[in-house]
């Protein structure tokens, strides 16, 4: 029985060989695009966040795998004084 497809099998590897390293090129440098962002964007969040009332990051003790504490660290997104305002409703 003779194929349709007039691409044998060596030539089509060749083909999927260069996809796979046009997409890992293309990975690196939209990987190397947003990480320029992110560092310039970085800093003015944290200047941002600092000239508001509170600390610049902000802290909390939460649960993981298997039950283990770990202490989870990140900007803070809120006011500084926000645990200690009641909630009335």
């Amino acid at each position: 029985m003779k194929s349709r497809c007039n691409v044998d099998a060596y030539q089509l590897k060749k083909i999927v060989g260069f996809e796979d390293g046009l997409k890992r090129i293309a990975d690196i440098l939209l990987g190397l695009i947003l990480l320029a962002i992110t560092i310039v964007t970085f800093p003015v969040v944290a200047i941002l966040v600092w000239t508001t009332k509170g600390p610049l990051i902000f802290t909390q003790r939460r649960v993981g795998l298997n039950g283990k504490p770990f202490v989870m660290v990140k900007y803070r997104t809120m006011y500084g004084d926000v645990d200690d305002k009641k909630v009335s409703g």
